[in-house]
């Protein structure tokens, strides 16, 4: 029976599934000279909405933003 069900969920198709309304943003900061730049703070803003989320660069210059929900953004 459970291979039945896993069959006919292959089967189906993709627009039955609901779609992802969130996506992650991550990237590196870096200078001038292509240093990266620790502890730098980046935001990024919904350009719609208003709404802003910040973090700090890791020692490597990493930041990440998880759970972002679909629209336009700017990043600083």
């Amino acid at each position: 029976m459970v291979h039945r069900l896993l069959a006919v969920a292959l089967l189906l198709p993709a627009s039955l599934f609901p779609q992802a309304t969130t996506g992650n943003v991550a990237g590196t900061v870096s200078d001038v000279s292509g240093s990266v730049v620790p502890d730098a703070t980046v935001t990024i803003r919904n350009v719609q909405t208003g709404t802003a989320r910040t973090t700090q660069t890791d020692a490597q210059g990493h930041y990440e933003f998880p759970f972002v929900q679909i629209g336009e953004h700017s990043l600083t």
